[in-house]
């Protein structure tokens, strides 16, 4: 087994729930790499916020959807 480590920076919107959008964006790619690699890998995944920026989305449906986070 190998042991992986995924950096990612992140800048987010304020406005939604970040611990839960934290949680979503690694277990989505958690899911993805895993396909890749297989299973038997031990992966851990660091998100690194960098900064929170104060926006609302144009498109209704991203703030429905930060909004159910």
């Amino acid at each position: 087994t190998y042991s992986d480590e995924l950096k990612v920076r992140l800048v987010l919107w304020s406005g939604g729930r970040i611990q839960a959008l934290l949680m979503e964006i690694q277990e989505e790619m958690r899911a993805r790499i895993r396909k890749l690699l297989g299973p038997e890998n031990t992966l851990e995944i660091t998100c690194d916020i960098q900064h929170i920026e104060d926006h609302e989305a144009v498109d209704p449906e991203i703030n429905e959807r930060a909004a159910s986070l």
